[in-house]
């Protein structure tokens, strides 16, 4: 796990802009802090090594060549040109790692003699996850590289008086003054979704790279970034579709792509832990990383409130770990451990979100064992159609196709269900008939919190209801071919980076843990995409499933999805929400609502 920051400008003023970002670091784990200087130019990073081994010099994240300074957070493996395709290093039949310098050499190290031939296409090559500064010192240009699916974060911002920095958490930023404020927009966004836009944050002033792209920040450092595509997810999904359903051709390309994808994860480790829930997506990377040799501890979350009942992960997770052999610990978590790191998961969180309580709980087992590097199954779901959210959208275009046949019947549809909604005080019926008309609106509709149109009611005059319509159709997706295309392509936009991955960054720097997510692959999207539109049901799990080898067993299999649940909500709601006052729009419908007015009151405090 490695935090830095990088500041161009006048040397004075950037050295008490990275003095104030190593104040807000290194109040998390870690083993090192690393300062560098240039003319116009400054990094500070504090490191923590997460290898079986530290390397001879000392450095992992960090490197200079030949004039060029870079810095990464991460984990990355550089394909070589020859390899084929969906083959990468690390993986069984891949290549080498094209080292270029000796398997002592660094991550940085690695990166930077690949990027340093092309620096707007060589990341292309870069498998993982991984936000990546050069610094060139000669032409003073700054190149900031996010990985294809944004799972490691990275903001940029200026300084108050003149300069520029970037840093991979969005709180260092504000500590080093980039923030004058906060940011209407991106608290409209967080109503909206129960966390914020991947395009935004709360702070005025702190910006986002948009992932799968280089950007270049050239002298003066007055303008923005230039952004440039190096791997845009959208294309990668808009292939057309496989004239059939092959069942067995795409369990084998599919199955290879999931062990390679767990092999380039978990390339530089012999062992590693696991956060075990009893689904499918974590179930298949343990049988896979059993399967190579390589798992390590899996860890599973459980609350005696949840005992006995359809959510509770414990027994099939444990099955799970049976059936592969693995070493199984089971943390149960009682009231009083949540009211007492509270406070430090409030400190810590980066950006507010509704999730990340059982990242949060779980990654403080994790640590407390010693771990540094854990998997997940993150990511399973929005490649192989594994939400519920799709019967949805698939019954409301059906239906939807049938309405608009009748004269006015889009119309009519809206207003039975608004007043079936005000009847019944629920927020959804009300509101969802004004969000029929594009994909992008009925994407929306079941992650709602809020609806725009009652923001005015949270917010005041900050936001309109247009703006915050805005925010839901801000990305310019290629039409689909099914249904199922159209909304997993905004899934890689939306829940995949804006929710458990981001929360996982900030959660895994606040324990010393770096988070990994093997599903969230640019060569498993590849080789799911010609295949999506046929994962009806629950085809695209049941392939997941049979990945591993052995496969999964079919008790699990066949278990309808409940989702990780926690009694965190309920446990506020006793204790906590008596004590606020919520607005009225707020009282009606879900828990979450008032959960993230809550939030909101705690963190403008």
């Amino acid at each position: 796990m490695t935090l830095f920051a990088a500041v161009l400008g006048e040397n004075e003023k950037i050295s008490e802009a990275v003095a104030a970002a190593r104040r807000r670091m290194t109040r998390f784990p870690g083993d090192r802090w690393r300062a560098m200087a240039r003319p116009g130019f400054a990094l500070g990073v504090w490191q923590r090594w997460f290898g079986e081994s530290a390397p001879p010099d000392g450095d992992w994240d960090v490197a200079e060549r030949d004039g060029w300074v870079a810095v990464v957070s991460g984990h990355a493996v550089v394909a070589q040109d020859a390899a084929p395709a969906g083959s990468v290093a690390g993986a069984p039949d891949g290549t080498s790692v094209a080292e270029r310098g000796g398997a002592a050499m660094g991550l940085a190290a690695r990166l930077l003699a690949d990027f340093v031939s092309d620096p707007m296409t060589r990341p292309r090559r870069w498998q993982g996850q991984f936000a990546f500064v050069a610094w060139h010192e000669a032409t003073q240009r700054l190149f900031l590289v996010r990985d294809p699916f944004g799972i490691e974060v990275l903001y940029w911002g200026r300084l108050p008086g003149g300069g520029f920095a970037v840093a991979n958490l969005a709180k260092t930023l504000v500590a080093m003054g980039v923030a004058d404020g906060p940011d209407a927009l991106g608290w409209a966004s967080f109503f909206l979704w129960g966390n914020v836009d991947g395009r935004r944050t709360v702070f005025s002033g702190v910006e986002v790279a948009p992932q799968g792209s280089v950007g270049v920040v050239a002298p003066p450092w007055a303008s923005a970034p230039q952004w440039q595509w190096y791997c845009d997810l959208r294309t990668l999904w808009a292939v057309p579709s496989a004239p059939e359903y092959d069942e067995a051709a795409a369990q084998v390309a599919i199955s290879r792509a999931v062990r390679d994808a767990v092999a380039v994860a978990t390339a530089d480790r012999q062992r590693t832990a696991l956060l075990l829930s009893g689904g499918i997506d974590s179930g298949a990377v343990a049988g896979v990383l059993a399967q190579l040799g390589r798992a390590g501890t899996a860890y599973t979350l459980a609350f005696a409130e949840m005992a006995g009942q359809g959510n509770d992960e414990r027994p099939w997770a444990e099955r799970i770990a049976r059936h592969y052999g693995l070493t199984h610990r089971v943390d149960q978590v009682a009231e009083p451990e949540f009211w007492a790191t509270l406070p430090d998961f409030l400190d810590a969180m980066d950006q507010p979100t509704l999730d990340g309580i059982n990242f949060w709980l779980s990654c403080q087992k994790a640590a407390h064992a010693g771990e540094r590097v854990v998997c997940t199954g993150d990511g399973g779901d929005e490649l192989f159609g594994g939400y519920l959210k799709l019967r949805l959208w698939r019954r409301a275009e059906r239906v939807l196709r049938g309405v608009r046949r009748l004269p006015a019947g889009e119309w009519g549809l809206a207003r039975l269900m608004q007043l079936y909604g005000v009847v019944r005080q629920r927020p959804k019926w009300r509101w969802a008939g004004n969000y029929f008309a594009t994909r992008d609106h009925l994407y929306f509709i079941p992650y709602a919190v809020f609806f725009p149109e009652e923001l005015p009611d949270l917010l005041g005059n900050a936001v309109s209801v247009a703006q915050a319509r805005a925010l839901l159709t801000a990305l310019d997706f290629p039409e689909a071919d099914c249904v199922e295309r159209a909304m997993q392509m905004r899934d890689t936009f939306h829940s995949m980076p804006n929710l458990y991955m981001r929360d996982a960054h900030w959660i895994g720097a606040a324990h010393g843990v770096q988070f990994r997510h093997p599903l969230a692959s640019v060569s498993l999207l590849t080789a799911v995409a010609p295949w999506v539109c046929a994962f009806r049901g629950r085809r695209g799990k049941t392939v997941l499933a049979q990945a591993p080898q052995p496969p999964l067993p079919p008790e699990v299999v066949a278990r309808p999805k409940a989702g990780f649940a926690t009694p965190v909500a309920g446990w506020l709601a006793q204790r906590v929400f008596p004590t606020i006052r919520f607005p009225v729009v707020a009282t009606i419908g879900a828990i979450e609502r008032r959960l993230a007015w809550w939030l909101y009151q705690e963190w403008l405090r």
